[in-house]
């Protein structure tokens, strides 16, 4: 039976290939006696019969075509930039019409933007987008959450951009800045119910105020060049948080308020010494990485971290200044501050802008043995 109908349909397509040929040799010898209208009115029929047999991935029904495309895309959040690009759903509608369909109408391929006006990527065939591209390119997502990504290292992306992109506020999911210049005065005053990670990075210490009054799922923030005096967050609901070019006081302000925190990395500037509170509450905090954010920048400020309460700390990484107190060893005020967090500590990294002479690995290794892992400068003792 099945070579019977292999034969068939072999057979089939060979009379629809001897078909065409044919009237494509008869539109030529015709051309100038019959109306273009009337010659080859079977090509179309013959023709379509003919296409799947060179294009199989034509007869896949639209839901797999869908499905493989969504696995062309970036991973979400991952974004897809606005302009073509290899990650970018834009040339899948270039391949065919029945594509184009598809793709133009598989939201989850449109979910993702990138906007990327940095350095040196910006070129003449980089301009930035229009509000009307923008707002077309999220208008083929309707209702699904959104993950926006925006970099603009030339202050050259036009405020109706902007506009397109908050009038999409309340699907933001995933939502980055970094620019140079302040961004729109509105762009967080509203509703940001579907809100999980927010990144803000460059010069953002210019701004007056920032709020956030409604964004009940907000758990992950990175922050960059940004006052805590400037930006009003849900600090208590925050699991994980990163801090770029934080001032030692701006640093132990934050802390006091993230008190859910799971993971959290502080990176410092200047060394001014804050005035610690005297105990600060973090119970669930696991992972805690803080460093200067430049050696040039400042140096660490002793007994900066020896005051908190961490029950639930895993992870340490640290400058080991940051441990030191007068007349106290570092080894000494570290075994205080576990011995008073009562944590089980796994995994010690510690670290200073000067060589450690070998005694000092050994010191740690002696002083804490229920560490599995500990590193001084990178060299695992």
């Amino acid at each position: 039976m099945t070579t019977t109908t292999t034969t068939i349909t072999l057979a089939a397509l060979q009379a629809d290939r001897l078909l065409v040929t044919e009237l494509d040799v008869e539109s030529r010898d015709l051309l100038h006696t019959r109306a273009p209208a009337t010659l080859g009115a079977g090509k179309p029929l013959a023709q379509e019969r003919l296409d799947p047999s060179k294009f199989p991935v034509l007869t896949l029904p639209n839901e797999i075509v869908s499905l493989i495309f969504e696995h062309c895309a970036p991973i979400y959040p991952q974004t897809a930039d606005l302009a073509l690009g290899i990650h970018a759903p834009v040339p899948l509608t270039h391949v065919c019409s029945k594509w184009r369909h598809i793709a133009l109408s598989t939201s989850a391929l449109w979910r993702t933007l990138s906007i990327n006006l940095s350095y040196p990527f910006h070129t003449s065939t980089r301009r930035p987008p229009t509000a009307a591209r923008v707002e077309t390119w999220l208008a083929r997502a309707p209702c699904q959450p959104l993950s926006i990504d925006i970099v603009d290292d030339f202050e050259d992306l036009p405020p109706e951009v902007y506009e397109a992109v908050i009038s999409h506020r309340d699907r933001w999911e995933y939502f980055s800045l970094q620019i140079l210049e302040s961004p729109p005065d509105d762009i967080f005053n509203g509703t940001m119910p579907l809100l999980r990670r927010l990144s803000l990075e460059r010069d953002f210490r210019s701004i007056n105020s920032i709020a956030f009054s409604d964004a009940p799922l907000l758990r992950e923030v990175t922050l960059s060049n940004v006052s805590p005096s400037s930006i009003q967050l849900p600090w208590s609901q925050l699991t994980q948080l990163y801090l770029s070019s934080l001032f030692p006081e701006e640093g132990i302000q934050i802390l006091s308020r993230t008190t859910n925190l799971v993971r959290c990395e502080l990176y410092l500037v200047g060394n001014g010494i804050p005035d610690i509170p005297p105990e600060i509450q973090l119970p669930q905090l696991e992972t805690l990485i803080v460093d200067c954010a430049s050696p040039g920048l400042g140096r660490p400020t002793p007994g900066y971290l020896a005051t908190c309460i961490v029950p639930a700390l895993k992870y340490l990484q640290s400058p080991e200044g940051y441990f030191r107190a007068a007349h106290t060893s570092s080894i000494d005020v570290l075994s205080s501050f576990i011995s008073r967090s009562g944590c089980k500590l796994q995994q010690l990294h510690l670290k200073d802008y000067h060589s450690l002479p070998p005694k000092i690995w050994l010191d740690y290794r002696t002083a804490f043995p229920s560490i599995t892992k500990i590193s001084l400068n990178e060299t695992f003792v």
